[in-house]
């Protein structure tokens, strides 16, 4: 090219080294896969004609023309964070049962491969404490420690006194070690462990503390963090926290986040963390968090093949949540609950709740089916609130029809002393004021409200196709008062005639007119006991909802082909899961029984390395003195099982077999209180 001041021949340069005249100033894009932010760093120089040199000219356009490239390099820099090209990744890994019980944490930092990682680019940085025990040789449970991933594996840089992992200087402290000893162009940020929806995540098992809501905040604003330099994204590998409360925490600190509206997944015989050996420096937020995204896809897929449980992850971009905020509140606004609380509270009912076969008092529902369900009810349109809402899920990985990316808490089944603390979170929240007004008043009406006193005692009940199809009639007040149903199917002992087993459990209630009707039909699944060579009925809840039926039981045991009875990890307690096909039904996968309620059951078994599979059926007295059925059960001393190798196990579906067999429909109300029919015998 040539210099367009003297007409020398010159290089690719922006100044012309004869006369310093501005030659050509290039625009800077930032990573061409992003779309949304493109940055110039300046604007071209103009074209200036030919004349006489004039050197004091020339030096006094080639200062201005060098103070405006410093001023877009600059420009550069602060828009766009770019320090050196570089990437900071900081995990932080709450250990707790996942590590010592299921040795998940350890096999997640041995899928990382160092050699497939540019380490003179990427830092990845791990946090790591919380647990009793560690299954590696590098990490201690004495002291908490940062790790630093090398060509040899990680390293430990630092070490801390025991600390808790549940409190946010914890999580704040290692984010600054984090910023000021790595600078970098881009930090993300990954939080590993148990997640609890609006009671926050990260569980110490020694101080039994957890990082609540209102704390991920203090944590983020005594970090470097903060709406002026943002975390590229925020990955929550927890359960249950891809809510509406934890997006509106991180709007002001990170570009993305990845979380999972229902139980994450996690397994010692498969990984997500392999994610990071596929991570590049230009990756941003939104790639990285994808990425995760779809090495969970991969992992669930592995272990669960035939999509038995419902699974989702989303990624949401922040810069649109304020303005989900605000639209909702304003739609919430438009509502008059008292108008309306019974209808509301039968789309609640009605909707899916995440995990409530393990905890019902998470109560979190899909935010986009509850704003579906009850826009008819608000004043305020919602057409703008439900497009924002699809804008900023920018990618939702799901086997489930209605799970839309981002769930909300909504008081419905939980115990009583649980959604007075979860109200009271809303009060430290300060962005979703309407909201909590709304269901705080729908909390004070359903338990203020005197129950509907349902006697089952006349209705009208039919039994056809063999005990097959039962039905229900229900009154004209019954009606008005009726939310939503599901029934149990009962085996009577032969041993112990006042004793009862529960065999079949299931929501797949429909309501005609004034009756309600179910189809038990082959939905029974019988295995075959290599004990005494007979078929037995499984007690089984099937679970319909929309897009993933489950069929499991929670009275299985599993037990480790490669250990004997003296090794940890021989025998597991699990809710084994089903799946049916045509007359068979399949044995898909196992999750872990956890010791608590709070915590839920994330923990996948690879059932390939298994040997055996033992069904445990427990019996029941249903029935008082006076023969009248009653939700007080008392257990029998002992329980009834089968079992059958893995490799050889035949389940076949089944409809009611010889014997003697009774349904009882349970009615749950407007206001979530339940009521018991009487005993509906369906068998011989």
């Amino acid at each position: 090219m040539f210099c367009n001041n003297c007409g020398k021949e010159v290089s690719n340069t922006n100044f012309c080294p004869f006369c310093g005249h501005p030659v050509e100033m290039a625009t800077q894009p930032t990573n061409v896969e992003q779309h949304k932010y493109v940055i110039p760093v300046g604007e071209p120089t103009p074209v200036v004609p030919k004349k006489k040199k004039d050197k004091k000219g020339i030096i006094l356009i080639s200062l201005l023309s060098l103070i405006v490239v410093l001023l877009g390099i600059v420009a550069f820099f602060i828009l766009t964070g770019n320090k050196n090209g570089k990437r900071t990744i900081m995990m932080y890994l709450d250990g707790t049962d996942l590590e010592s019980k299921n040795e998940i944490i350890t096999a997640e930092l041995a899928a990382i491969d160092p050699s497939k990682i540019d380490l003179d680019n990427v830092t990845i940085l791990a946090y790591t404490g919380g647990t009793e025990e560690w299954h590696n040789d590098y990490i201690s449970n004495t002291e908490n420690a940062i790790f630093k991933l090398t060509k040899n594996g990680f390293e430990k840089i630092e070490t801390y006194p025991q600390l808790s992992m549940g409190d946010p200087k914890t999580l704040s402290d290692f984010l600054t070690y984090g910023y000021n000893n790595y600078p970098a162009s881009r930090y993300n940020l990954l939080l590993y462990d148990h997640g609890g929806a609006i009671d926050g995540a990260i569980y110490d098992d020694f101080s039994g503390d957890n990082i609540q809501l209102d704390e991920f905040t203090k944590a983020l604003e005594s970090s470097p963090f903060n709406s002026g330099n943002k975390l590229d994204s925020v990955i929550f590998r927890t359960c249950l926290n891809g809510t509406l409360e934890v997006a509106g925490l991180f709007e002001d600190y990170a570009d993305y986040i990845a979380f999972s509206e229902e139980v994450s997944y996690g397994s010692k015989y498969s990984n997500v963390l392999s994610f990071l050996n596929g991570i590049e420096t230009s990756d941003d937020g939104y790639l990285f968090a994808k990425k995760f995204v779809d090495q969970y896809q991969k992992q669930m897929e592995e272990l669960d093949p035939l999509g038995s449980k419902g699974v989702t992850y989303s990624i949401v971009d922040l810069s649109e949540v304020g303005s989900i905020i605000d639209k909702f509140n304003n739609f919430i606004d438009g509502i008059d609950l008292k108008t309306n609380y019974s209808n509301i509270s039968r789309v609640r009912a009605n909707l899916y709740q995440y995990a409530s076969s393990q905890y019902k008092d998470y109560d979190t529902i899909d935010l986009y089916s509850f704003i579906e369900g009850i826009k008819s009810y608000s004043s305020v349109d919602s057409t703008s609130l439900l497009e924002s809402l699809r804008d900023a899920v920018v990618y939702n990985y799901t086997n489930m029809t209605n799970s839309n990316g981002v769930s909300i808490y909504f008081p419905y089944n939980g115990k009583s002393r649980s959604k007075t603390r979860f109200l009271d979170v809303y009060k430290k929240l300060n962005f979703l004021d309407d909201y909590r007004s709304l269901i705080t008043s729908f909390v004070s009406m359903q338990t203020g409200s005197k129950p509907f006193a349902y006697n089952f005692a006349a209705n009208e009940t039919t039994i056809e196709d063999d005990g097959r199809e039962v039905t229900l009639k229900l009154t004209e007040d019954e009606l008005a008062n009726y939310s939503t149903a599901n029934y149990i199917v009962f085996e009577r002992s032969q041993e112990h005639p006042n004793y009862y087993m529960p065999i079949y459990k299931s929501n797949d209630v429909t309501l005609t007119g004034d009756t309600l009707k179910t189809t038990i039909g082959n939905n029974l699944i019988t295995m075959y006991n290599d004990s005494d060579g007979q078929r037995h009925i499984i007690p089984i809840m099937y679970n319909k909802s929309d897009g993933v039926d489950t069929f499991e039981t929670p009275f299985a045991i599993i037990y480790d082909k490669s250990k004997s009875i003296m090794d940890v990890g021989f025998s597991y307690n699990v809710t084994a899961y089903f799946k049916i096909d045509g007359d068979k039904a399949n044995f898909t996968s196992a999750v872990v029984s956890n010791d608590t309620d709070e915590r839920l059951a994330g923990v996948l078994l690879d059932i390939s390395q298994f040997n055996s599979l033992e069904i445990w059926t427990p019996i029941y007295k249903i029935l008082d003195d006076n023969g009248n059925y009653t939700t007080e059960w008392e257990s029998a001393p002992e329980l009834t099982g089968y079992g059958s190798t893995i490799d050889t196990l035949d389940l076949q579906t089944s409809s009611l077999q010889s014997g003697e067999y009774y349904v009882v429909f349970n009615i749950v109300d407007i206001n979530n209180n339940s009521y018991s029919s009487n005993l509906i015998k369906v068998g011989d």
